[in-house]
C-alpha cells in the first residue's frame, strides 16, 4: 500500500509519496479500509521557533464526511519540539474533503481554543494520506487587553499586573502568563516591571508599560501613574476608662494609642474613675472619682500627669462632680455638678477655685465642651422634657437651644476649628453620632450602624473622630472614624470589657 503525505505550507498543497509511519495519539489505527482511504492528522509540537503557538497541549481535527463528523485528539507530551501524529479511526470517503483543526490550551481539547484552520485535502480510495497541519494553523488571539485601569503605584511600592487576551469576538482567552511578556517602553525612570507583570514604582511620574503576545504579534500599552505615597494617619493618644481590671466593681483609667498599641493603665483606685480630660498641652488629666468619698459615693474632680502620677484632688464639697473639661487655654475647667437635686454647668480655675455656676434651672445639664477660642461652651440639657443640645456664653448667658425634637441628644462636642458640633442622637432609633454646624444647622447623621455609639470627640488636627460603639449589649469598644463618616474602625476591641469616655490628646503620638 502506498501512503501519500500532504505537505500544506502557504497554502500550496504538494503530494509526495512516502512510506506508512505509526502515530501516537486516541485514535487507534483502523481495520483495513473496504471503501474510501485513511488520513492521518500530525502537527509539529513547538518550540519557540515553531508557529505552532507554544501554550498549545492539544489539537482537534475533523471531517464532515457528509453521513457525520469523525473527530481526533492528539495531545502533547513533554516541552520539546517533536511531530505528533494520530489517524482518523474510520475510513473517510475518498475524494475532496475539508478537514477542520483546532487547538487548544489544555489536554483533551479543553481550555480556551486559541488556532484553526479549514484545510481542503484529497483523500485517495485504499490508500493513506498524511497532513501536516503546523503551517496552516491561525492564531484566534485578536487583541489584548490591560486590566484594572487606572493604574497606579507608590513610590518604594510594588503592584501586580493583570492583563488577557481576547478573540475577533471579545470573548476571554485564557492564555497561560509564560505566553505574555511585560515590558516598560516608556518613563523607565519610574518604574520596571518583571516577567510576571509585577511591577515596581521608582520615582514619582508615569511609566508606559507594554503587553505582548510575540506569537500572536500583538502588544497594548497603558500608563502606570508612580505617585508619592500619602504620609501615614498620625496615630493619637487616647486616655479612656475601663473595667478591664474588675469588671462591675471598679473602673480605672488607661490610654492607649489610635493604632492599638501602647495600652498603658494610669489609675489603680480600685474605684470607680470617670471622665478623663487632657489639658490643651497634653502634660495633664483631669477626672472624677469617688475613691476618697466611698462611703458616699460622692465624685470629686481630680489632676494627675499624664502618666498617671501625681493624682490630687482638686474639689472638695459635699456635691458629685462629673464631666470635666480644660478651657483651650489651659487656665479654666468647665464641669458638672449635682446642686439642690439637679445637675448645673460650673466653671472653676484649674487648681479647682473660684467655681462659677452658669445654669440655674431644675433641670440636668450635663456634659459642657468648649469652643476652640474658648468664648462658647456646648451642653446637653433635659429642660424641655428629653436631652436636647443648648450653646452659651462662657459666662453662661445667651443659653440658646441648638437641637429641637422628641428624640434625646447628648454629647456634644466641638470640631478644632469651630465650625461644627458633633453629638449622640437616638431620632434615628439607636444611638448614632450626628454633626451638625456651630449653630445647629445641618444635622446629619455620620455613622450609618446598627450598633448604639457614645461619646463622640475630635482629634486636635479635626483628621478623626474618636467614639464608642456599643457591639455587645452593655459593652462599649474604642472606634475612630474620619470627620464625614466614612472609614470607621476599631481602635481595639475586647470582649465583654467597657472601653468608654474617650479623651484625645492634642499632640500625636
Amino acid at each position: 500500500m502506498r501512503t501519500y503525505f500532504w505537505a500544506l505550507a502557504a497554502g500550496i498543497l504538494a503530494l509526495a509519496c512516502v512510506s506508512a509511519c505509526g502515530g501516537a495519539g486516541t485514535a487507534s489505527e483502523p481495520p483495513p479500509p473496504t471503501s474510501g482511504g485513511q488520513v492521518r492528522v500530525e502537527i509539529d509540537w513547538p518550540t519557540r521557533e515553531r508557529a505552532v503557538p507554544t501554550y498549545a497541549n492539544s489539537l482537534k481535527a475533523s471531517i464532515n464526511t457528509g453521513n457525520g463528523t469523525v473527530t481526533l485528539t492528539i495531545n502533547r507530551s513533554g516541552d520539546l519540539g517533536y511531530t505528533g501524529q494520530a489517524l482518523f479511526g474510520q475510513l473517510i470517503p475518498a475524494g475532496n474533503q475539508t478537514l477542520v483543526v483546532d487547538a487548544y490550551t489544555q489536554a483533551n481539547a479543553t481550555g480556551s481554543r486559541i488556532a484553526t484552520a479549514s484545510i481542503g485535502i484529497t483523500v485517495i480510495e485504499n490508500d493513506v494520506i498524511t497532513v501536516n497541519v503546523s503551517a496552516n494553523l491561525q492564531t484566534l488571539v485578536h487583541h489584548l487587553e490591560i486590566d484594572n485601569q487606572p493604574i497606579s503605584c507608590p513610590v518604594g511600592g510594588q503592584v501586580q499586573l493583570v492583563g488577557h487576551a481576547e478573540n475577533a469576538a471579545n470573548q476571554v482567552l485564557l492564555l497561560p502568563p509564560s505566553a505574555f511578556v511585560w515590558s516598560v517602553v516608556a518613563g523607565g525612570q519610574f518604574g520596571s516591571v518583571s516577567q510576571a507583570g509585577l511591577f515596581s514604582g521608582l520615582a514619582e511620574g508615569t511609566a508606559t508599560v507594554q503587553l505582548s503576545e510575540p506569537q500572536a504579534g500583538l502588544q497594548v500599552t497603558a500608563p502606570v501613574t508612580v505617585v508619592v505615597p500619602p504620609p501615614p494617619p498620625p496615630v493619637y493618644r487616647i486616655a479612656f476608662v475601663t473595667d478591664r481590671i474588675s469588671p462591675t466593681q471598679s473602673t480605672e483609667i488607661y490610654h492607649v494609642n489610635s493604632d492599638g498599641t501602647g495600652l498603658l493603665r494610669l489609675t489603680t483606685f480600685g474605684e470607680q474613675v470617670h471622665h478623663p480630660s487632657f489639658s490643651p498641652d497634653g502634660q495633664k488629666i483631669v477626672f472624677t472619682t469617688n475613691k476618697d468619698f466611698v462611703w458616699n459615693f460622692t465624685d470629686e474632680v481630680y489632676l494627675m500627669n499624664a502618666n498617671g502620677t501625681g493624682a490630687v484632688r482638686i474639689t472638695n464639697n459635699n456635691e458629685n462632680d462629673a464631666d470635666p473639661v480644660f478651657s483651650p487655654d489651659g487656665s479654666k475647667i468647665a464641669l458638672s455638678r449635682l446642686i439642690g437635686g439637679d445637675w448645673e454647668i460650673f466653671v472653676m480655675n484649674a487648681d479647682g477655685t473660684g467655681a462659677v455656676q452658669l445654669t440655674n434651672n431644675t433641670a440636668d445639664d450635663t456634659r459642657p465642651a468648649w469652643s476652640p477660642d474658648g468664648s462658647f461652651i456646648v451642653f446637653e440639657s433635659d429642660r424641655d422634657g428629653d436631652l436636647e443640645i443648648f450653646r452659651m456664653q462662657a459666662n453662661g448667658s445667651s443659653q440658646t437651644q441648638l437641637t429641637t425634637n422628641s428624640a434625646d441628644d447628648l454629647a456634644p462636642s466641638y470640631s478644632p476649628d469651630g465650625s461644627y458640633v458633633v453629638f449622640i442622637s437616638d431620632r434615628s432609633g439607636s444611638d448614632a453620632v450626628y454633626r451638625m454646624t456651630s449653630a445647629g444647622g445641618g444635622q446629619v447623621r455620620l455613622l450609618n450602624s446598627p450598633y448604639d455609639a457614645s461619646d463622640p470627640t475630635y482629634t486636635a488636627d479635626g483628621q478623626r473622630i474618636v467614639f464608642v460603639l456599643e457591639t455587645e449589649i452593655g459593652v462599649g469598644d474604642l472606634w475612630m472614624m474620619k470627620p464625614d463618616g466614612t472609614g470607621a474602625a476599631a481602635i481595639f476591641t475586647t470582649s465583654g470589657i467597657i472601653e468608654v469616655e474617650p479623651s484625645v490628646r492634642a499632640t500625636t503620638v
